[in-house]
């Protein structure tokens, strides 16, 4: 079972968005092919992606354990208690990055916390900020929290593990 309770009821979470450059939807088991290969060709790009703390992504996961990883993270959607999406090419043959919604892990005025990250590749074709603004104008107009914190971009990740910790964590 997830570890966190419900951030909002399972029928009230969007399902994803498009736009001409990307479809941003649901990370599913059946995405593990096309996320492992996104994420692992872009190893050293990506660390401190998930936090300075993080040690994603690690180069010894192998496919089969990415598969838990996507599994449960499906889970983790059913039962909404954390949203993962997988940030796709506009035809689906190809993983451009992948989004985290999840409750805060610090104290403060905050209702979610987002992560998102994307390969090295659509990184220097200048994604990042084009995902991020679109990120954050679907998350105003379709999601009911409130107030969003992007660590590592609303403040430093330096400045967000300051923070004191939250009580649901």
């Amino acid at each position: 079972m997830p570890h966190h309770k419900p951030m909002l009821e399972p029928r009230r979470v969007p399902k994803g968005f498009s736009t001409d450059t990307f479809i941003v939807r649901q990370l599913l088991h059946t995405d593990n092919s096309l996320d492992y290969e996104a994420w692992h060709n872009s190893i050293e790009h990506l660390r401190g992606a998930l936090g300075p703390q993080s040690p994603w992504p690690l180069e010894s996961m192998t496919v089969e354990e990415n598969l838990i990883d996507l599994a449960w993270h499906e889970v983790e959607h059913k039962c909404a208690s954390l949203f993962a999406f997988t940030v796709m090419a506009p035809d689906e043959r190809s993983v451009l990055g992948c989004i985290y919604i999840s409750p805060p892990r610090k104290a403060g005025d905050f209702d979610a916390e987002i992560i998102f990250w994307v390969t090295k590749e659509q990184y220097d074709a200048g994604l990042e900020k084009t995902l991020e603004n679109a990120l954050r104008k679907w998350l105003h107009q379709e999601w009911p929290f409130k107030r969003c914190i992007f660590p590592g971009r609303d403040l430093s990740w330096a400045e967000y593990l300051l923070l004191e910790e939250a009580l649901h964590w």
